[in-house]
Parts: C-alpha cells; structure tokens; sequence
C-alpha cells in the first residue's frame, strides 16, 4: 500500500511565559525610557526589534541584562546601569521576554531518495542530513538532491496580548494533500486555485511545539506560510524575506513627532523631530548641532520595523541645505555640553 505525502503541522501548548508583577513595573520602565528606540511595541526603530527571533548580542536573560547594563554607545545606547537598579533593570529583561514572539530554534532533517510514491517511514529513517535553520524559518530550497522529504521542529512563542483566532495562509507548488493539526486536533484547510490555502487556528500564550513535515512532488520549491491574526508571523523562509522588503513611511503631519532613528550619513541616535508645518529635522544630542533639515514626507524606517534596527532609515522629501553641514546650537554664543540624564514623557514638546 502506497503511503500519501503529507505537509504537517503539529502545535503543541507547552509552557508559559514570565509573570507577575516584575513584569507589569518592566513595562511601565519601558514605555518611560526604551520606546523612544526600540518602539512602542518592541517593533525596533533606532535600535533592534526586541521581540523576533534575531539578537545580537544574545537572547538568554543574563544576556539581556548584560546588554541594558552596559549600553552600547557606539551605537547611541547608553549604560543603563549607571541610571538604574539590578531589581529596575531585571524587571526590563522579564518584560521583554514575555514579549517574544515567532518561531524558534528551528531544526531541519533531510532524507535523500524519498518520493511521493515510496513514502517515508518518519521514526524509523536516519536522517542523511541535519542541522539549524538560520534564520529559524521553514526552506524547501535547502536539500541538494530532486528526491527528498524534509522534517522541521522548533518552538512558536505567543506572548499574552498576542493570544486568539489565526488564519493560516499559504501557497505550496503540489497539488497532493497536506495536514494541519493544532493541538492534537486537525484544522480544515481550504483548497484553492494556484497552490494556494487557509484555515484558522485558536492560539494560545505560551510556547508552542511547531513540526512540519515535507515530501517533494513538484519541482519548485515555492512555500508561503503565515499566521494572520493580530500579529503577522512569518513561518516560511520566503514569508519572512517578503515580509523584510516592505516599507514603513514616518508621515509629517498637523502634529509634532518625535523619533530616535539610525539614518545614512547622519550620527548614530540622532533626534528626528517632524515639525507640525511638515518641516523635519535632526539633532545630534552628543554636539548639540542640527544635521538636517527638510521638508515634505519625513522617513522611510523600513524594513527596520522586521528586521535589527541594523539598517538606516532614508530621509524623505525636500533637502533644505546639504548634508554635513551642521548647525551648531549656542546659549549666550557658546556651544552648550550636554549630559544624558534620562528619559521623560511629555504631553506636548517644550
């Protein structure tokens, strides 16, 4: 008897996140000093997107507390040890962890000389290759034969105000039957025109144990797979590079904005500031000195807002006066020295 190929997804409720009120004091220290360059939602901005699956200096708590300690100033983040407690600064690490999200450390086993009519016997074939998919999403263009299957296995986070209905999106280039099982359960996909599918799926907080499982029956190797909900989560290696080409436009408009942003040619945490009158401008807070002005749309931030924050921003609009060429601010004639001290809200600019 003939095995059928399967595409399988399997998600298991594992364990939860961090709790508590370190947690809730963690946020409220965010949304007071770190939303300014990493965002509102930990999205990343001037600095590193906080909740995906890439770090750069390590994902581990002490790791985390490391780096909030530290600071890196070449890249505009100061010490945060010197302002701030170990009990303050570990109640930021806590916060950040419960906001992770995505998929994690996802390994991949590929068989050689399997096809869809002879099937595979998952727990009893040695894998002829294995190792980490980097990033952790799911390839298809990875084994380096026309006959193979594939296993994926890897964790999927999702943080408390993430939990809810998900609609399952993607395209496979085979017309032969796949699966998805969420929990033990099997979730109904729809089967449409081009390769294409979706079903729904109810998430809840927590880590989720994600398998899938491939045969190859067609000979491109196209995969598209995402969760929609009220986050997007790219699963496939193609949704994820698709997903890091869009663009993200800082509109100037009737109202003042005020962002911290990594941008070509100019200082690393440059000041942006979106006039109400459409007029931007950057400060350099190390020399007290604007280094551009201009006017019209205000900045292109992505594909920062999925990505490390690694790559600048590009200034939009109308160049009032060339760059390099700074505008020193001075106080009774002389240039001011500036010394950090924080961070505050402010219901309007001053």
């Amino acid at each position: 008897m003939k095995k059928q190929s399967f595409f399988i997804i399997v998600i298991a409720l594992a364990i939860g996140l961090h709790g508590g009120e370190s947690i809730t004091r963690g946020k409220a220290l965010y949304d007071t000093v770190c939303f300014a360059c990493h965002g509102k939602k930990l999205e990343g901005a001037a600095g590193p997107n906080l909740k995906d699956f890439e770090w750069l200096h390590g994902a581990s708590r002490e790791q985390i507390i490391s780096s909030i300690k530290k600071g890196f100033p070449e890249k505009g983040m100061v010490a945060f040890g010197a302002l701030y407690n170990e009990q303050q600064i570990a109640d930021l690490a806590n916060y950040v962890l419960s906001r992770q999200e995505g998929v994690r450390s996802m390994e991949y086993k590929i068989y050689h000389n399997v096809t869809m009519d002879s099937g595979i016997d998952w727990k009893g074939k040695r894998a002829d290759k294995q190792g980490q998919s980097l990033p952790p999403t799911i390839s298809l263009t990875l084994p380096e034969v026309d006959q193979f299957a594939m296993k994926f296995e890897g964790e999927l986070l999702i943080p408390k105000d993430l939990v809810g209905n998900y609609q399952v999106r993607g395209v496979i280039r085979q017309k032969r039957g796949f699966e998805l099982f969420v929990d033990g359960k099997k979730v109904d996909l729809s089967l449409m025109k081009g390769g294409r599918f979706q079903g729904a799926v109810e998430l809840t907080a927590g880590n989720h144990h994600l398998e899938v499982f491939y045969i190859k029956d067609f000979r491109d190797g196209t995969l598209l797979l995402d969760l929609y909900g009220k986050t997007h989560i790219p699963l496939a290696a193609q949704s994820y590079q698709k997903s890091k080409t869009s663009s993200l436009i800082v509109k100037a408009n009737d109202s003042y904005l005020i962002s911290r942003k990594r941008i070509a040619e100019l200082p690393a945490g440059a000041i942006v500031v979106n006039h109400k009158d459409q007029i931007s401008y950057a400060i350099d807070p190390k020399t007290a000195s604007i280094n551009a002005i201009w006017q019209g749309k205000s900045l292109d931030i992505g594909p920062n807002i999925y990505a490390r924050g690694q790559q600048t921003a590009k200034l939009l609009g109308e160049h009032l006066f060339p760059y390099k060429k700074d505008l020193k601010l001075l106080i009774n004639g002389q240039v001011p020295q500036l010394r950090f001290k924080g961070y505050e809200k402010a219901a309007k600019p001053r």
